[in-house]
């Protein structure tokens, strides 16, 4: 069924290979699901709206017929994360995406409960075999971020890039307020990259926050005035857009890296020169050295996640040959 467009009973009933009693039940599930579906006698069917729900059908229509994304939705799960690492761990293939409609116990950045109530946001997690090192992978977040603030751009939000993993909005109504976050789980071994996954939440449809989100936290539907987005099309946007190549995590943009995420930081209007003040005023070089020195020896986590600040930031201490020794 497409909007606006009438088929007859008899037609579903061929393609899909069903009577026609089986048709006019399956209609009456959609019904039930919240599509409104007109039918007229002798002429047949004709979809008059579809719910905004985030699933397999919805998603779907968004997206091309070569997508690589198999959609796996739910009404309701603790966290998406979880259930991608148990899919992860028995083996599924990569493109894969978990969808709820509601958390239970979503979580953002240090483990922070997550506010995401059911029909308002997105939130899925993404599941990546990349063929790459783990050294490659801790681009993945970065690239992730960039690509979404692609999206958002041109769908109209004024967005920008909190480092490491949070996307604000710039609208002069909403200045620097969350309005999505991400996280990034792998397993990996010394030299390969087992799994990868990405969750992504994003605040879509809330008109409203409790008040200790207040000031922090706003929705895409805030900064346009009220009008409600369909969410399906923006997660078949987000889907599109990250696609990492198996061989490398910053095709998942075309400006993927630190120069994407420069021009697209949150904290772009802060000069260089007050930037390059605080690296080398409040850490002195030979400073930087010992404190990256002192992180990279302690475990090989703490050296995934602590590179691409220092990266980002300041990347001539990365290319200095004397931090290899």
């Amino acid at each position: 069924l497409q909007e606006g467009q009438e088929i007859s009973g008899e037609a579903i009933s061929r393609a899909l290979n069903i009577s026609r009693a089986a048709v006019g039940k399956h209609i009456q599930v959609l019904r039930e699901a919240g599509y409104q579906i007109a039918a007229a006698p002798r002429r047949g069917y004709r979809l008059i709206s579809a719910p905004d729900l985030l699933n397999q059908i919805e998603i779907g229509r968004w997206l091309p017929p070569d997508s690589p994304w198999r959609i796996d939705d739910f009404p309701e799960l603790d966290t998406t994360m979880r259930e991608a690492r148990r899919l992860a761990e028995e083996g599924a293939a990569e493109y894969r995406v978990v969808i709820a409609e509601r958390q239970t116990a979503g979580m953002g950045r240090l483990g922070r409960p997550w506010y995401g109530p059911a029909g308002s946001g997105l939130w899925m997690a993404l599941l990546f075999r990349p063929h790459m090192a783990p050294t490659e992978a801790q681009q993945l977040t970065l690239c992730n971020a960039v690509a979404i603030a692609e999206t958002l751009t041109a769908l109209g939000f004024p967005v920008g890039i909190k480092w490491p993993n949070d996307i604000l909005s710039l609208h002069p109504d909403y200045p620097r307020r969350k309005l999505c976050g991400i996280r990034t789980e792998m397993r990996a071994d010394s030299d390969r990259v087992e799994w990868l996954i990405s969750g992504i939440g994003v605040n879509i449809n809330m008109t409203e926050f409790p008040p200790e989100l207040q000031d922090i936290a706003c929705s895409l539907r805030m900064l346009q005035q009220g009008r409600p987005l369909r969410r399906s099309q923006l997660a078949a946007a987000l889907l599109q857009q990250n696609k990492p190549t198996a061989s490398s995590a910053t095709a998942v943009s075309p400006n993927c890296g630190r120069d994407g995420w420069h021009m697209r930081s949150a904290l772009a209007s802060r000069s260089a020169s007050m930037r390059q003040t605080v690296w080398s005023a409040v850490l002195p070089r030979e400073w930087m050295k010992q404190a990256i020195c002192c992180c990279c020896r302690k475990t090989a986590a703490r050296n995934v996640a602590f590179w691409p600040a220092i990266w980002c930031y300041a990347p001539e201490f990365v290319s200095d040959s004397s931090l290899n020794s």
